[in-house]
């Protein structure tokens, strides 16, 4: 004869197992989504790090001269598209040269955060006493979430990368 309580525990096995593959498949999209979040990041690094160096190299680049103009932000913000298909973006270059904030946003699908570069970490030059121009490009991009409700407070929310260096 069976005893009574082996009856009662038909089927438990597979409200257990449900259980435990909806609590894998959770933390599987989980890391899926912090991994994408991550691969976002990187590849903005990369976009910011080579504006940056064709912003360095202005003085080879436009005859020596290295202030910034409109058609300059536009080419480079045509680059980063290209660098960055299908991503909603957008990208805010900051220069000590100009002394002001090149941004268009109307050309721009997501408006960056400013990053202030502290003056005190400008470089000068021993011999002559000026300071380097120094050029910072930051690049956006607009991130859709799985579990941004619960990390973020909303599905949708911007990954930035900001680069800084010294022009020549």
């Amino acid at each position: 004869m069976k005893p009574k309580n082996l009856n009662k525990q038909k089927g438990s096995f597979v409200i257990e197992l449900a259980f435990v593959l909806m609590f894998l498949c959770l933390l599987t999209l989980f890391t899926a989504d912090i991994a994408m979040q991550l691969f976002t990041r990187a590849k903005l690094d990369r976009v910011s790090y080579s504006l940056v160096n064709v912003l360095k190299e202005r003085t080879r680049f436009y005859d020596g001269n290295n202030t910034l103009t409109q058609h300059d932000y536009e080419q480079l913000y045509t680059i980063a598209g290209k660098l960055l298909p299908d991503t909603n973006y957008g990208v805010l270059i900051k220069s000590t040269v100009s002394k002001k904030d090149i941004n268009t946003p109307s050309m721009a699908s997501v408006k960056c955060s400013p990053v202030v570069i502290n003056p005190a970490l400008i470089p000068i030059s021993s011999l002559t006493g000026v300071k380097f121009p120094v050029y910072q490009v930051t690049v956006c991009a607009s991130f859709n979430s799985w579990f941004g409700k619960f990390t973020h407070g909303k599905n949708t929310f911007v990954i930035q990368s900001t680069s800084v260096m010294p022009g020549r």
